[in-house]
């Protein structure tokens, strides 16, 4: 139910378009990207049953042309097995409370209909520090550029990858393809682009004491004397 530390690294490297010709292998390209973050501490969420997953998940989707259903792999945070559900649901790849008969009427394997975290996600190898949320990354790069060996996804052009942070507080997500240019669907977002501000950040009386007034200086003539050192001898 929750990922066991790990040690670990991951890393990317990110180029111009003008140079992807000199590149050794097949490029991913970022065609979207989104993120949000809607609190810090977990007593300050605004909502308790939707995340920021589904603001960061439209602005990447919005920001690429393309919609769910054109994914053909999911690479999700997993840090517990409930965050691959909401992010299902928040995402849009499901209707809120579906999540469970979603995954429940599809392969989630890579030879499957809907293939999900195919390098087995943080809750099988472990979370890595940041490097476990990169992971999702990598495996979603090294898929759309066709590296992805025996669990190669087939015919895969486009992938979607989240990851959250904090408290479930900040989300990101990436819309990786195998072309620059993603399938417009000339759409508008589905939802807000950011949640409604919560009643109780509208107008929060200050919980804090006013600080009393700081007491008079102290005259100069009741400070102790300055200390008499004698000089240092010279230097031989």
């Amino acid at each position: 139910e929750i990922v066991m530390p790990a040690a670990g690294a991951a890393a990317v490297i990110i180029t111009a378009a003008d140079r992807v010709a000199d590149a050794a292998q097949q490029p991913a390209w970022l065609l979207g990207a989104g993120e949000s973050v809607t609190h810090s501490s977990v007593a300050q969420a605004p909502d308790l049953g939707e995340t920021g997953i589904g603001i960061a998940a439209r602005a990447a989707f919005s920001s690429a042309g393309v919609d769910p259903s054109n994914v053909g792999l999911a690479s999700l945070y997993d840090c517990y097995t409930i965050m691959v559900l909401l992010t299902l649901e928040e995402a849009g790849f499901c209707k809120a409370g579906e999540a469970g008969a979603f995954v429940e009427s599809h392969d989630l394997t890579f030879s499957g209909d809907f293939p999900l975290n195919t390098h087995g996600g943080q809750l099988s190898f472990g979370q890595a520090g940041i490097a476990g949320g990169m992971s999702h990354v990598t495996e979603a790069i090294r898929q759309i550029q066709g590296r992805g060996g025996d669990r190669q996804v087939a015919d895969l052009d486009l992938a979607y990858a989240h990851a959250n942070g904090g408290i479930i507080a900040a989300q990101v997500a990436l819309v990786l393809g195998t072309a620059r240019c993603g399938a417009r669907t000339d759409q508008p977002p589905p939802g807000p682009a950011h949640p409604p501000p919560h009643p109780a950040r509208l107008a929060r009386p200050s919980a804090r004491p006013a600080r009393p007034p700081s007491p008079p200086p102290t005259p100069s003539s009741s400070l102790s004397p300055p200390l008499s050192l004698p000089p240092l001898p010279p230097l031989s």
